[in-house]
């Protein structure tokens, strides 16, 4: 897996129903307002990219807050993930 960009002041898209969402994570590193964008794979679900990039048991233990939105980068889809807390 390439490695993943956290990225500063990207702005978080709003709430879709159904659509919100292991490896060498950046969430230790991360900041309140950080965000990574994690491209999905061909053919991946909703629910399978959820499993696949997952930062909520890191941030129970952490106590930290994450949101995951289903967005697009660059031209390819995927999910953005923020550190809200």
């Amino acid at each position: 897996m390439s490695e993943v960009k956290i990225e500063k002041n990207v702005s978080m898209p709003g709430r879709k129903a159904g659509l919100v969402t292991s490896g060498p994570w950046p969430w230790m590193e991360m900041e309140v307002d950080d965000s990574a964008f994690f491209p999905a794979k061909k053919g991946e679900t909703g629910t399978t990219i959820r499993k696949r990039v997952n930062p909520y048991s890191y941030a129970e233990r952490a106590g930290k807050k994450f949101a995951i939105r289903w967005t697009e980068h660059e031209g390819q889809l995927g999910v953005r993930v923020w550190r809200i807390k």
